[in-house]
């Protein structure tokens, strides 16, 4: 995920912690009848418990909100519209949104009942690091369900990952821009172009080769 870091503090107990919470304005950043969700990282010897801070910082958010537009803003865990990351380091805290809500290696061209050893930022990662560059043949002999050869042909393609993504997290805050948003898209459309040269992919098992078949179909 990227994260936008929107409101730094220290406190050093739990009072101060809701006191900082309390006093931001959240009314800036998560909409009426918006909900939201928040996910912590510890590592601090005064905070031990990640769901006392998550408690804490729920609370303080939910009745400054509550206090000013007189409803209690819902928490949703499975499909928020405003998500949270808090950070802590000892007695230094973070609140950061979250951006891309679902995890960025997920390109969606896989079948999602379907079981794969690897995600497609690493299989990207596994590329590059072979150091191909779309500038010679690619073969891949044990493809699987072929998410080195689409990452590598997206390589080979100069083809930005997620570009057939309806939703990301950042759509929901308040000052998205849906033209914006448009205009850039189209700008990395346009950096995309023609592989030169084949990706070749071979498996022994036929329902892991069909699976490629898929994902690529899927993928464009």
């Amino acid at each position: 995920s990227v994260l936008r870091p929107i409101h730094e503090f220290a406190a050093r107990n739990e009072k101060k912690l809701y006191f900082n919470v309390r006093n931001f304005p959240w009314e800036f950043f998560i909409g009426e009848g918006q909900t939201f969700s928040m996910t912590v990282t510890l590592n601090s010897d005064t905070f031990t418990h990640s769901k006392y801070v998550l408690h804490k910082t729920k609370d303080g958010i939910i009745d400054r909100l509550r206090d000013l537009r007189g409803e209690r803003p819902s928490i949703d865990r499975a499909n928020p519209d405003i998500r949270l990351n808090i950070h802590v380091l000892e007695r230094k805290f973070t609140i950061s949104l979250d951006s891309s809500g679902e995890p960025l290696f997920k390109r969606y061209y896989r079948d999602p009942d379907a079981r794969a050893p690897i995600n497609e930022c690493l299989a990207a990662g596994m590329v590059m690091l072979a150091g191909w560059n779309g500038e010679t043949p690619f073969y891949n002999p044990m493809c699987g369900s072929g998410t080195i050869g689409i990452e590598a042909a997206m390589i080979a393609c100069n083809k930005a990952p997620n570009l057939e993504r309806a939703d990301f997290s950042f759509m929901h805050w308040p000052e998205f821009s849906s033209d914006l948003f448009t205009e850039v898209k189209a700008s990395l459309m346009k950096l995309s172009s023609k592989n030169k040269h084949p990706i070749v992919l071979c498996d022994v098992n036929p329902s892991a080769f069909r699976r490629a078949q898929s994902s690529i179909r899927r993928a464009g």
